[in-house]
């Protein structure tokens, strides 16, 4: 569509860039670290006349090592001599101005990080845009966000994410001093290692990170899809590793028998059992299925539709060269003229087949 809208004249090429700057931010929100994405974003904002949101996007791709990076750096070079008359600030003054912004952003961490294959595939549902649209706009207000335990409550494993104890204090105990969970580090990667009723030991990969302060549990990946959280996790405040569950359930809870994890029983299931809160825009990838290899969301942890409402249109509107009236520059949703089902829907986007989108909240009167 870029190429397509390049080679383009007259109203048609601003229609058509206009376009592609839409579908590049959809695919921007479903995939943050694809650099190409990135680069062909700053140079349809360059075609579209908004040199400084083009040096946005370029400072990014800037600091993605790639084929990209010199033609980034290029045009960035190109930006700051196109403005008029004499330059305020050096080069180097302004890239590091550019590049701020940039820092301070998910999107440039998310460029950077090196996901791993068991991420959820994204799923946008209906008018929901993902946090990255919001970022060049709203900068600092994202960045503030990105430090909350709403942003990290559930994040793909990174190990300078981990805040437990897989060194020294790195084994657990039931009530009579059996060892039945110990968690270590081999190659620079986090495991658990689980000993079922029998005796017998399975170890685990660390996929997933679920919390950021005071405590923090993690989960793994099958092979089926399913995400499962471990039973045990750590505390930061006591300085060591606890059964959680048994403090939070009621008796006879299934998931808070440690040594039963080995079963892989929908207790213990991610996408089922603590998705539906503690996620973005769930959803149901195959119709009238619930179980946790169908669910898919957005993001993992709270987003800013969640509080906000979908942004897509918004986010079309304020990157679109149309002027727009009050109701569109103001945000998402007002949450006065929302009714019970729309806030519902807002708030946690309930399980759904695909195809199938949620109640759009009312725009602001």
């Amino acid at each position: 569509m870029a190429a397509a809208a390049l080679r383009a004249t007259g109203p048609e090429k601003q229609r058509k860039l206009l376009q592609a700057e839409s579908d590049l931010l959809a695919s921007r929100a479903l995939n943050t670290q694809d650099a190409e994405t990135a680069y062909l974003l700053g140079l349809t904002e360059l075609w579209l006349g908004k040199q400084r949101r083009a040096a946005f996007y370029f400072a990014e791709v800037r600091r993605v090592p790639g084929p990209l990076q010199a033609k980034a750096l290029e045009d960035l070079q190109r930006i700051y001599k196109s403005y008029a008359g004499p330059p305020a600030a050096s080069f180097e003054t302004f890239l590091a101005s550019v590049e701020q912004d940039s820092r301070s952003s998910a999107a440039y961490v998310a460029l950077n990080a090196s996901t791993p294959a068991s991420t959820p595939s994204p799923a946008r549902i209906g008018d929901y845009a993902g946090s990255p649209s919001c970022q060049p706009c709203h900068a600092a207000i994202y960045a503030s966000w990105q430090k909350t335990g709403m942003s990290r409550m559930f994040r793909p494993y990174r190990p300078e994410n981990v805040i437990g104890d897989f060194r020294v204090n790195n084994q657990f105990s039931d009530e009579t001093g059996l060892l039945v969970a110990r968690m270590s580090i081999q190659r620079d990667k986090h495991y658990f290692a689980i000993r079922d009723k029998s005796g017998s030991w399975q170890t685990y990969a660390v996929d997933y990170t679920i919390g950021s302060k005071w405590q923090q549990a993690y989960a793994t990946r099958l092979p089926t899809g399913d995400i499962h959280v471990f039973p045990v996790q750590y505390s930061a405040i006591q300085g060591r590793w606890i059964n959680y569950w048994k403090v939070i359930d009621p008796p006879s809870s299934p998931r808070a028998v440690v040594t039963g994890f080995n079963q892989i029983t929908p207790a213990t299931n991610y996408q089922t059992s603590c998705a539906p809160c503690h996620t973005s825009q769930l959803r149901s990838i195959k119709a009238g299925s619930f179980t946790g290899h169908d669910l898919e969301f957005t993001e993992g942890g709270i987003n800013c539709e969640m509080c906000h409402g979908p942004a897509r249109n918004h986010v079309l509107a304020m990157t679109s060269a149309e002027r727009s009236d009050q109701s569109v520059i103001q945000a998402p949703v007002d949450f006065h003229h929302a009714s019970a089902r729309e806030y519902v829907a807002i708030l946690r986007a309930v399980p759904r087949a695909v195809g199938s989108a949620p109640a759009r909240p009312r725009r602001a009167r």
